[in-house]
C-alpha cells in the first residue's frame, strides 16, 4: 500500500494532519489532480449561486425579520444581538452549504475516492454491478438523510453560546462521517458500521473533522476542501484498517 499511509502514534494528530497528506497525494498524482477539478468547479458554481441569492435581497428580508423580533431591546444589547445573529447566520448557512455541496458532488466524489484506492494500491476494490448499485444507493440515501438532518441541527446549535463548542465537535464528527462514507458505502457498510467506526476511531475522527471544518471556513481554500476531504477520508479509513 502507498507509503502515504505511514503509521502515526497519536490518533488525534493523525486526524489533524491527514487532510494535508491528502493534498500532497493529490498534487503528486496527476490522475487524482484531474479528477479533483470537477468537484472544485461545482463548488465554485454553487458558491456563486449562493452569493447571488444573498445579493438578490433574501438576506435583507431575513435580517429585517430578525430586527423586528428583537425590536424591544435597545442600545448595546441590540447591537450585540445583531452582530451575533449575523455571524451565527452566516456560520449556519455556510456549514449547511458545505454539506449540501458535498451531497450534490457525491457521484464525482465517489469516483475520486475509488481512484484514490487504486493509487493506494488497495486490494479487492469492489466493482459496480446492478445489484450492488441498488444496495449502495439505498445505503447512501439513508446516510444522506441523516447527514442533512444532523448538519442542520448542529449548524443551528452553533448559534448557542457555550454549547456551540459541543455542536462544533458534532459538526467535526459529521464531516468525518461524510468523507469516510465513500469507501465504506462501496463495501456496503451502512449507518451502524459508520457510527461504530466513528466510535472506535473517535480522536482520529475529531482531528480530521476539525481540520476539514477549518479548511471549509477559509475563503478560496474552501473551494479545494472537498477533494482534499474525499481523498483524506479515504486515507483515514484505510489507515485505520491497517
Amino acid at each position: 500500500m502507498h507509503s502515504i499511509l505511514a503509521s502515526r502514534s497519536n490518533p488525534f494528530i493523525t486526524g489533524l494532519t491527514t487532510p494535508f497528506r491528502a493534498a500532497r497525494l493529490i498534487a503528486s498524482t496527476p490522475k487524482l489532480y484531474r479528477l479533483s477539478i470537477a468537484p472544485i468547479a461545482l463548488s465554485v458554481l454553487l458558491f456563486i449561486v449562493f452569493i447571488a441569492t444573498i445579493l438578490s435581497g433574501i438576506w435583507t428580508m431575513v435580517h429585517a425579520a430578525f430586527l423586528s423580533a428583537i425590536a424591544s431591546y435597545s442600545g448595546l444589547i441590540f447591537v450585540i444581538l445583531s452582530i451575533i445573529a449575523v455571524i451565527g447566520s452566516f456560520m449556519m448557512i455556510g456549514n449547511f452549504l458545505t454539506f449540501f455541496i458535498a451531497l450534490i458532488a457525491s457521484p464525482l466524489n465517489d469516483l475520486l475516492a475509488e481512484k484514490t484506492e487504486e493509487t493506494l494500491e488497495v486490494s479487492e476494490i469492489p466493482h459496480w454491478n446492478t445489484g450492488r448499485f441498488i444496495r449502495i444507493f439505498w445505503i447512501d440515501l439513508r446516510k444522506t438523510i441523516v447527514t442533512i438532518f444532523a448538519g442542520l441541527v448542529f449548524s443551528i446549535g452553533m448559534m448557542i453560546p457555550v454549547a456551540n463548542f459541543f455542536f462544533m465537535l458534532g459538526l467535526a464528527l459529521l464531516n468525518t462521517f461524510t468523507y469516510i462514507t465513500y469507501p465504506q458505502s462501496r463495501r456496503e457498510q451502512g449507518l451502524i458500521q459508520s457510527a461504530l467506526w466513528i466510535k472506535n476511531n473517535f480522536f482520529l475522527s475529531i482531528g480530521f473533522g476539525l481540520t476539514t471544518l477549518a479548511l471549509f471556513s477559509i475563503p478560496l481554500v474552501n473551494l479545494i476542501a472537498i477533494p482534499i476531504s474525499v481523498v483524506g477520508g479515504t486515507l483515514l479509513y484505510f489507515e485505520s484498517e491497517k
